[in-house]
């Protein structure tokens, strides 16, 4: 378990979801969100190739590779509501099986997970938070990356994309002092 509490930064609703969405949450969202319970009792038991996506946004990358790899299973985690809400649409309406989200800050269920669980994880454009002032708001922090380091298979591969030259110097700075990665 996390030993510091875990604050979250930033709204997690945006635009007023109409009734519809409301309704997706209920009849989707009861069959692929996923909880503590739900990852020790089931999906630590998944077999096959297994990824995780932090903070998918709206899901496009996550959509694909789940679309392109229908053998495997994708779980991804993402805090803001009319985020996943899109994700739960395009699920329902390719009846996606692979998918399974948990609607809300990754860190709450990161140690969960079974050590040596994911063959990759995902984390694409991060919020940088620019000023210096607010980078101990940034996902990637030290802690962090030792629980990715648990739950991530021999030779699995960290994903980090993003277009921000803050958030990439922080990137390399993090994993520049670490022997458990390799970068490619």
């Amino acid at each position: 378990m996390l030993t510091h509490k875990i604050q979250f930064y930033g709204r997690r609703k945006g635009r007023r979801l109409s009734k519809n969405k409301h309704k997706l949450i209920n009849l989707v969202g009861s069959k692929v969100f996923i909880n503590k319970q739900v990852i020790t009792d089931k999906i630590n038991n998944l077999s096959g190739k297994i990824y995780l996506e932090i903070g998918f946004g709206t899901g496009e990358n996550l959509i694909k590779f789940a679309q392109k790899h229908p053998n495997s299973n994708f779980i991804g985690a993402e805090p803001y509501i009319n985020s996943y809400v899109k994700v739960l649409k395009t699920i329902f309406e390719n009846n996606t099986k692979n998918i399974q989200i948990f609607p809300d800050d990754v860190r709450l269920i990161i140690n969960y997970f079974k050590h040596s669980f994911f063959d990759a994880v995902f984390l694409l454009h991060p919020d940088p938070w620019q000023k210096n002032k607010h980078k101990k708001r940034r996902i990637l922090q030290q802690s962090f990356i030792n629980s990715l380091s648990k739950i991530l298979k021999k030779n699995g591969l960290i994903i980090v994309a993003t277009d921000q030259s803050v958030m990439k110097s922080w990137i390399l700075e993090q994993f520049h002092v670490r022997e458990d990665f390799e970068w490619k």
